[in-house]
């Protein structure tokens, strides 16, 4: 979460890389979840 909000601070710089990026990390909070889901 920390790294989310700080690309969104430099948003003002590149709002598209950084949603970009934002977009990347959701997709890895959703495979982890995945897995512990599978896990569980």
């Amino acid at each position: 979460m920390k790294i989310v909000l700080k690309w969104q601070k430099k948003s003002e710089v590149g709002s598209q890389e950084s949603e970009d990026i934002a977009q990347s990390v959701n997709l890895k909070y959703q495979e982890l979840i995945l897995v512990v889901a599978v896990y569980r």
